[in-house]
């Protein structure tokens, strides 16, 4: 199974998210901002299947993935995919990002099932 890393703002849904995501096998760590979670994917030792939400404070989903866009190895060798409530509404930088960095969005509500084949897709491209 996948090592996943949820990044997202609002404490119940990155409860929520965690036990679904660890009841289906996966090893899950939390950040709660878009700073911590640059941070612990720098420091990570492996690639990681970043669940990452557009909208949260200090730094948003379409700030991660420009620093994705402008880093290097250390970001880029994880596979992200998008949360978002507006996924027919992206900035027109922000759509730029998701097909340059091959980022699939998932919009919100989403299914368990549509959460969990998006994280068995990131993690394919892994190679996990």
């Amino acid at each position: 199974m996948a090592a996943i890393l949820v990044v997202e703002d609002d404490a119940m849904m990155r409860q929520t998210l965690r036990a679904a995501l660890e009841d289906a096998g996966h090893a899950v760590a939390e950040a709660p901002d878009g700073q911590r979670g640059l941070a612990l994917l720098c420091a990570a030792p492996a690639p990681l299947v970043v669940l990452l939400d557009h909208l949260m404070p200090l730094l948003d989903g379409e700030g991660v993935l420009e620093r994705v866009a402008a880093g290097g190895e250390e970001l880029r060798r994880h596979a992200y995919v998008l949360m978002t409530g507006a996924a027919d509404h992206l900035s027109p930088r922000l759509a730029v990002l998701v097909g340059e960095l091959n980022v699939p969005v998932v919009a919100k509500p989403f299914s368990l099932d549509a959460l969990l084949a998006a994280v068995a897709a990131a993690a394919r491209r892994l190679g996990a």
